[in-house]
């Protein structure tokens, strides 16, 4: 992926964790609860500071980092960080 910008790409939910997180400068205190989150996953701390900070809940113990993200999703994360 690298730095480009890929706008016709789908954004998965581990990107836009990411992306939440260091908007809002979150940080984590320390790993993600979610079950296929691995500790070396790239955006472990920033799944984890969202679930801290209640804004990612996941479903069944799991976040999905690697599916898109749907439309209602991304409105619940932002939503959810709005109301931060």
């Amino acid at each position: 992926m690298g730095d480009t910008f890929r706008p016709l790409e789908a954004i998965t939910r581990a990107q836009v964790a990411k992306i939440l997180a260091k908007t809002l400068q979150l940080t984590s205190k320390g790993t993600s609860p979610f079950s296929d989150v691995s500790s070396n996953h790239r955006s472990t701390g920033y799944i984890a500071a969202l679930e801290q900070a209640g804004i990612a809940l996941g479903s069944n113990s799991e976040f999905y980092p690697e599916t898109p993200v749907t439309r209602a999703e991304q409105e619940t994360f932002l939503y959810r960080a709005l109301q931060f």
